[in-house]
């Protein structure tokens, strides 16, 4: 049975593997458990048979039988020493987590005989310098495509140990992402840590903070608005049948496009709002994952769509949420859309604003003389790259982007639906303190973590504080889009 690690041993990287034969076991295996593993050298249908056994030292399975074929060999010599922790699975499949170990007997397997004894050795070498240079690379598909190239060896006649490294690089290949995921996070928070928060404008129940960036990069990308109408672009229906939660990018230009979480498309068969901020390549075509914001109309008014408004932070903050946790469980992030159009059709109540097809779009349109009250009597200084903003003694969010000229181009989008959310609550008036928005942005760089995987280019960052949703996404040293959200104090 395994013993716990002595300290002195070093860890050689993970494998995820399932247990085979549990369906022939009465017990099983819990989520978190840690198991352990016990060999049976007298299995008389496999010699390297390894047990598998939960915390009450019952037995739940075994290691399949490919793994125990070159583990096996290095346990029973004490060369390596292996622990497993079972996972969370959706299916009958039990998944788990082999933790490899080498001990000190096993120290010449990561060392580089300079005159190999035979042609396994000699592979076993190769294999060897491959799997120690991969340690520094920082492409993670090119360390695992080499790993799956490498893969084939299996079939020959190879040291247990080989296989074992063999088995070894997905591992570091996950190594890598988790690698550049840290130093991208790391240099996130420190960015962020330089942004600079000016003087609050304020206007009745609105404040402003405007948000300045040391060093504003010029982008390398344009704008979904203006790609569209420069006919670099077009935002379409999947098919003519229409998917709710899905949109087609097609970027004809020789650029990358930004296409901002929150941003809302009008026209085709009902108008939607961009549920993750991403940077969609050039000559390419993206699906988008979009929530709809316009419930009673399926019915085409347009073959393509155009980048109008922008969704209030209310609504963002709600579809924020559930859109992480699709995201988070391995989804494309679609998010709740019978709690966006239910949180659509509160904010036309507050407004007292209709639309027979329960449009965001048309609300706003119809909202206009509210929002010009604010819009005439707030102007933002020239020079800043985002804004913090307060509505009725409270931040409700941010938006930040990587540069300044940037950001102009979006003002206006995003001022009106500024100016609804504050519409919405104009008889509410309160006064923001300048460090309440200095501890929100201080909230935001501390809660930043680094998502699972990315949709389109660049590096998704997303926000765990529960009180605010967001998300982030990096470029080339530099965010493209920071935005938050706090959660309405009656969300459900």
């Amino acid at each position: 049975m395994t013993k716990p690690m002595p300290l002195e041993e070093e860890w050689l990287g993970d494998i995820r593997t399932v247990i085979a034969g549990s369906q022939f076991c009465d017990a099983d295996a819990e989520p978190g458990d840690n198991l352990s593993l016990e060999r049976e050298p007298d299995n008389p249908h496999d010699s390297h048979a390894i047990r598998i056994e939960n915390e009450d030292f019952e037995k739940v399975g075994y290691v399949p039988r490919k793994i125990a074929s070159w583990l096996a060999p290095v346990m029973d010599v004490g060369q390596v020493l292996a622990d497993v922790d079972a996972e969370a699975h959706d299916d009958d499949q039990s998944p788990v987590r082999l933790k490899l170990f080498l001990c000190h007997k096993g120290a010449d397997i990561l060392d580089l005989v300079s005159d190999p004894i035979d042609e396994r050795h000699a592979i076993h070498r190769t294999v060897l310098e491959t799997f120690i240079a991969s340690e520094d690379w920082t492409r993670q598909d090119v360390v695992a495509g080499v790993g799956s190239r490498l893969a084939a060896l299996f079939k020959r006649d190879l040291l247990p140990e080989t296989k074992m490294l063999l088995a070894l690089f997905p591992h570091r290949a996950e190594a890598v992402v988790k690698k550049q995921c840290e130093a991208t996070l790391n240099a996130a928070r420190l960015f962020i840590s330089s942004l600079e928060i000016r003087t609050a404008i304020r206007h009745k129940n609105l404040t402003l903070f405007p948000i300045y960036s040391p060093n504003g990069h010029t982008p390398s990308y344009d704008l979904l608005k203006e790609a569209i109408e420069a006919s670099q672009a077009e935002v379409t229906e999947m098919s003519e049948d229409g998917v709710v939660s899905e949109l087609q990018i097609i970027n004809r230009g020789t650029r990358r496009i930004l296409i901002p979480e929150g941003i809302m498309l009008t026209g085709a068969k009902q108008d939607r709002i961009v549920n993750v901020t991403v940077l969609v390549a050039a000559a390419s075509t993206f699906t988008l994952p979009v929530s709809c914001v316009e419930e009673g109309r399926w019915s085409s008014v347009s073959h393509g769509f155009k980048a109008t408004h922008y969704a209030p932070h209310s609504l963002r903050a709600n579809n924020n949420a559930s859109v992480r946790e699709d995201r988070e469980s391995g989804g494309r992030g679609h998010g709740d859309q019978n709690q966006v159009w239910n949180d659509v059709a509160r904010t036309m109540s507050d407004m007292h604003v209709e639309s027979e097809t329960q449009s965001l779009p048309e609300s706003y349109e119809k909202a206009s003389d509210l929002m010009a009250a604010y819009g005439n009597s707030i102007s933002l200084p020239e020079g800043c790259s985002g804004v913090l903003v307060g509505i009725a003694g409270r931040i409700c969010g941010m938006d930040y982007f990587g540069h300044a000229d940037t950001f102009a181009r979006m003002w206006p989008g995003l001022s009106d639906a500024y100016f609804f959310e504050a519409a919405r609550h104009a008889t509410d008036e309160a006064v923001i303190p300048d460090r309440q928005a200095s501890d929100y942005l201080a909230t935001v760089r501390e809660t930043l973590n680094t998502s699972r995987s990315t949709l389109g280019e660049g590096t998704e960052l997303y926000l765990s504080d529960p009180r605010i949703t967001g998300s982030a996404l990096w470029d080339t040293d530099r965010l493209c889009h920071l935005t938050a959200s706090t959660v309405p104090e009656d969300a459900p």
